[in-house]
């Protein structure tokens, strides 16, 4: 081999050894500028979840003071307000069921049952309606058809509902006189019990309310206003409170309003509440009581 092939083959030789390795340290470096891309990214990310996270907290934070805000107000105006709670019963179908025991209270005086008797065309006749209404709109009512005659012997009745309340509801337990079958107390007239047991039975009588009861109910509790009387604080209280449960601030206001109004004009005595048992007491005067008064206030006058 003479030295010019010589050369040549050298020449090859460290040309072809000098690009091996250039190849191999571009090879060895990729990886590496690779995995400096991947650390800076998955930095970046830890970065960012770390920002989110802390933006969350905060949210939660914050959302957590809003509600222990809210639950330390209901608490509060629980408190003030003249309310008992009951749990809500379930039939085995999940719907809610009220249950309640209608019946007389004999007293000195002409009550509510004197009333339903003064203005009844027929003591037998179910021109009477018991009804839990909604106070805030026109649905969700369940009633029963009664006559004079049923509530002076007494009657007990569940009034059912799905349990579909999103929130609490605030409801009238309203006895009124119903002779087209509205199945509606609301829309009745409202006077004084005094007056309409001043009413008698031959006249042509319009329908009116006799009795009222305010509730608030939703699916898991009954809450009643234990005492009618109550003062102007305690209907601002009650339109605060629904406010908390969930209604706008004009419906609130209006609903308050509604409760004063009927409390005011009907004056009726509240459901009386023993455990889970809710009683309606209907005053009904005792006429041999009030015979026996008087003879005895005679007496002793003598």
């Amino acid at each position: 081999m003479n030295n010019k092939a010589i050369f040549w083959l050298v020449t090859v030789v460290i040309t072809g050894i000098f690009l091996f390795y250039m190849f191999e340290q571009k090879s060895q470096n990729q990886p590496r500028h690779s995995q400096k891309k991947q650390a800076v990214k998955k930095a970046s990310k830890k970065t960012l979840f770390g920002q989110e996270m802390n933006e969350l907290q905060s949210l939660d934070k914050k959302a957590l003071k809003v509600d222990l805000k809210v639950i330390r107000k209901k608490k509060s105006l629980l408190k003030q307000l003249p309310l008992i709670e009951i749990k809500t019963q379930k039939d085995s179908n999940g719907n809610v069921e009220i249950g309640f025991t209608f019946k007389h209270r004999l007293v000195g005086f002409k009550g509510d049952l004197d009333a339903i008797e003064a203005t009844s065309t027929d003591l037998n006749k179910r021109e009477f309606l018991v009804v839990l209404e909604p106070l805030s709109s026109s649905t969700n009512r369940a009633f029963k058809r009664v006559s004079f005659n049923d509530l002076l012997t007494g009657i007990k009745h569940s009034f059912k509902f799905g349990s579909s309340f999103k929130k609490t509801v605030p409801y009238a337990l309203l006895i009124c006189r119903d002779q087209l079958s509205s199945n509606s107390c609301l829309d009745k007239k409202k006077i004084k019990i005094s007056e309409l047991v001043g009413l008698a039975s031959m006249e042509k009588v319009d329908d009116y309310i006799y009795y009222f009861q305010a509730l608030l109910i939703n699916n898991d509790s009954i809450s009643l206003i234990k005492d009618p009387r109550i003062g102007d604080q305690s209907y601002k209280d009650l339109t605060q409170y629904l406010k908390i449960l969930g209604h706008d601030e004009k419906l609130s206001a209006d609903i308050a309003d509604k409760i004063r109004n009927l409390n005011k004009t009907i004056s009726s005595i509240p459901v009386m509440v023993k455990n889970q048992d809710l009683t309606v007491e209907l005053p009904y005067q005792n006429k041999m009581a009030i015979k026996g008064i008087i003879k005895n206030g005679n007496a002793k006058k003598k």
